[in-house]
């Protein structure tokens, strides 16, 4: 450094009388000598950062050309349809027992195993032969067991019951008792003419399965009138009960089954 700036200097010295001889003389010199080069200066900034260049071509068989940049996440795609159900897993281990409940009401079990009906007959016509008589006017009927438009008694408490009518006539009159149409007992009166209404009565007592049916039906002896002052009257009630277990227990002393 120090021997570059001594030639400096003595070039300085050579060139200075050229100089002032350029300032006070009008007349154009000669050029002079060219410079020596400058230092070179410092690094420039970093510029800024270029498009993004389009994919090389594989240049021979065999390579694989190298990965671009990650791309951003699309868009997020529609819900595909439902797959098929899987295996049925296998069956799960019981759960723990459960809190004991709260005591249910108290129900009414007499009426569930009980069945009574009482019914009247006051129309001043004779019935149909050879078909149910429909006593038309309820007196009682439990569990509505008996049928007013059919004249026909049901069954639904399974056990032994007792039948029993009372028929006021002025005519002959026959009586026949049908359990599903077979015939269990018939009772006649067969008094004829005077002015006196007379009143017979029957009854008896059978069992009956669930369903089954009984009715009264005449025969051609049909002479069953009513009027306000004499009525005919059809009862029946269940006697003994037939519980799940198949016993017969007497009403009069019964521990309802539950």
């Amino acid at each position: 450094m120090v021997c570059f700036c001594i030639a400096m200097g003595a070039m300085l010295s050579l060139a200075l009388p050229d100089l002032v001889t350029m300032e006070t003389c009008t007349s154009a010199g000669t050029p002079g000598l060219h410079g020596f080069p400058g230092l070179p200066g410092r690094d420039g900034r970093d510029g800024e950062t270029g498009e993004k260049g389009v994919p090389g071509v594989v240049s021979g068989p065999g390579q694989i050309p190298e990965g671009g940049q990650k791309g951003e996440p699309g868009v997020k795609g529609a819900v595909g349809k439902l797959g098929r159900s899987g295996v049925r897993g296998d069956k799960g281990s019981p759960g723990s027992e459960g809190p004991r409940g709260e005591p249910g009401e108290s129900g009414s079990a007499g009426s569930l195993f009980h069945s009574a009906f009482s019914v009247a007959r006051g129309t001043a016509s004779p019935p149909e032969k050879a078909s149910p008589i429909r006593f038309t006017s309820v007196i009682t009927d439990v569990n509505k067991d008996y049928n007013t438009e059919t004249g026909r008694f049901r069954c639904r408490v399974p056990g032994t019951y007792y039948f029993v009518y009372h028929a006021s006539s002025e005519e002959r009159l026959c009586l026949v008792f049908k359990l599903d149409g077979t015939s269990l007992a018939s009772f006649c009166d067969l008094t004829y003419g005077g002015t006196k209404r007379q009143v017979s009565s029957g009854g008896l007592a059978t069992y009956l399965k669930k369903d089954q049916e009984v009715w009264l039906e005449t025969n051609d002896y049909n002479g069953m009138t009513g009027k306000p002052e004499g009525n005919s009257l059809f009862s029946g009630f269940l006697s003994t009960l037939t519980n799940l277990k198949g016993t017969v227990t007497p009403l009069a002393s019964c521990d309802y089954p539950h």
